[in-house]
């Protein structure tokens, strides 16, 4: 790196004196090539976080530029932002320049990654409800089942779940509703979810369905998370009917649901 460059990153990250800062101000007047520099360098060093490579913490009023956030901070997004970094970091190891370089390179990682995000909204009509679905989705609202009934088992299968351990929560569960001594609609709520992490959606759809068509007293909570799996499977319309009930019975996540139907309109 040279010395233009280090004294481009201390005076962005406030590291000079005010001495050095009137110095360095005095020196960008002087020179058109170092200004075009260190105006380059400095909306890259505003737009991106230079520890993580992510975006910075601004926010947009457009329904477009929200879907991007979104799908970049969604799973989906970061992993395609992880291999991108990954790439370059690997180039990086192998060549030696300095920081604006570096960051220059960067930039043209990030026009690929707006390709990609292109591409996808050109496949799938709109990266919104799956965008939606990753923004809302939030399983700690689901309904604790520790020490309930005394039964371990159903300690252990949220355990696991709260864990990520999809597949051996799901077999605890399920063999739990099988039981004919033993039912409990919450049981669906987990077994639901379970089957949207593991995209089986098409299950997820008929497990929610049956709770929200039910008389349980849970009933309203599978509707909000049947919403959700619609918004999954990108059909905007049945989740805007599923919201829309929710909405006229003031149910589980009233708030929340007037807030996603105003998105999707």
């Amino acid at each position: 790196m040279n010395n233009f460059d280090k004294e481009i990153e201390a005076y962005l990250n406030d590291e000079m004196t005010s001495d050095e800062r009137a110095s360095f101000e005095a020196s960008l007047k002087e020179s058109q090539v170092m200004r075009e520099q260190f105006e380059v360098y400095k909306e890259m060093h505003t737009i991106y976080n230079d520890a993580d490579w992510e975006l910075a913490d601004k926010r947009s009023n457009h329904g477009i530029v929200r879907a991007h956030e979104r799908f970049l901070q969604s799973e989906e997004g970061r992993n395609l932002t992880n291999s991108i970094k990954n790439a370059g970091n690997s180039y990086f190891e192998e060549k030696s320049g300095s920081n604006v370089k570096r960051i220059l390179m960067y930039a043209g990682a990030v026009a690929a990654m707006l390709i990609a995000i292109a591409i996808v909204i050109l496949k799938n009509g709109s990266i919104d409800e799956q965008q939606l679905y990753a923004s809302y989705k939030n399983w700690d609202d689901l309904p604790s089942l520790t020490n309930r009934d005394g039964n371990s088992d159903l300690s252990e299968g949220e355990s696991l779940f709260q864990n990520g351990r999809y597949e051996e929560a799901q077999k605890i569960f399920e063999s739990l509703q099988e039981d004919p001594n033993y039912s409990s609609p919450e049981l669906l709520l987990y077994i639901g979810a379970i089957q949207l992490e593991l995209n089986k959606d098409e299950d997820a759809l008929k497990t929610f369905k049956e709770l929200a068509d039910s008389n349980a007293l849970d009933a309203p909570k599978a509707r909000w998370y049947l919403a959700l799996a619609y918004l999954k499977g990108n059909q905007k319309e049945k989740a805007a009917a599923e919201l829309e009930l929710l909405i006229k019975n003031e149910g589980f996540k009233y708030s929340e649901a007037k807030k996603l139907l105003r998105e999707l309109e």
